[in-house]
């Protein structure tokens, strides 16, 4: 079905997927030519929605970072739609939350930003292999903007 596909992607979790088998969905998707295409290639989803941005602030890994802030090395901290579990955010010195809901996270910030969905916006994502994508408003925002 795969290789006789108009139009294929195979999308998998990074870490529910050996490097082995990372390898295999590629080599499939090359020999198949499903890749290189609009709608058609591989998506790999990494774990935790802020990963890429936490590697592009020079982390190696989150858990370099959770430490960092546990032990209060980082004094502050901006948290853009995540509700954090894993962090001692009582350590910090000031905490910022954007989201669309009032998640356990947001009720300790400092400060809280609405947040609007993709849907509400005009403009570019980065997405998990850094490349810019143009994304096009569908929807007006809930929430009366000033003027």
């Amino acid at each position: 079905m795969y290789l006789e596909a108009k139009k294929a992607a195979i999308v998998f979790e990074q870490n529910r997927m050996a490097v082995h088998g990372a390898e295999l969905i590629a080599d499939m998707a090359i020999l198949s030519g499903h890749i290189g295409r609009p709608r058609e290639g591989i998506v790999q989803l990494k774990p935790n929605s802020n990963s890429q941005g936490m590697a592009d602030l020079g982390f190696d890994s989150r858990e370099e970072m959770i430490g960092k802030i546990n032990t209060g090395a980082i004094k502050g901290l901006v948290v853009f739609g995540e509700d954090v579990k894993d962090i001692r955010l009582t350590r910090l010195g000031f905490l910022a939350v954007q989201d669309l809901h009032m998640t356990d996270t947001a009720r300790l910030a400092d400060v809280v930003i609405p947040g609007e969905s993709f849907a509400e916006i005009e403009g570019h994502y980065i997405n998990s292999i850094s490349i810019s994508q143009k994304v096009n408003k569908a929807v007006d925002s809930p929430v009366e903007k000033d003027s």
